[in-house]
């Protein structure tokens, strides 16, 4: 698993050792150099977290059982999440 940016986008992705093939997990848009955001693995979910274009916290989520196209995108604002 690793992350990269691309221009104004976050990007998640894994890589087969054995072939090598490369896939999107999760990906956002709008980040700059000075964003914090992080990416986490953990067993069948992947995370994207963090500050994200100076106005919000984010948690994106997804289940490899559902794909990178089944993302849940949470915002946190006045303390609360939402979705």
């Amino acid at each position: 698993f690793y992350a990269h940016r691309d221009g104004d986008r976050f990007i998640f992705k894994d890589m087969n050792m054995n072939t090598g093939e490369k896939s999107v997990l999760l990906e956002t848009d709008s980040v700059t150099d000075d964003n914090s955001l992080i990416f986490q693995h953990g067993g069948s979910y992947d995370f994207i977290i963090g500050y994200r274009n100076s106005k919000s916290w984010i948690c994106f989520a997804s289940c490899i059982s559902t794909s990178s196209e089944n993302v849940m995108h949470f915002v946190f604002s006045d303390s609360k999440w939402t979705y």
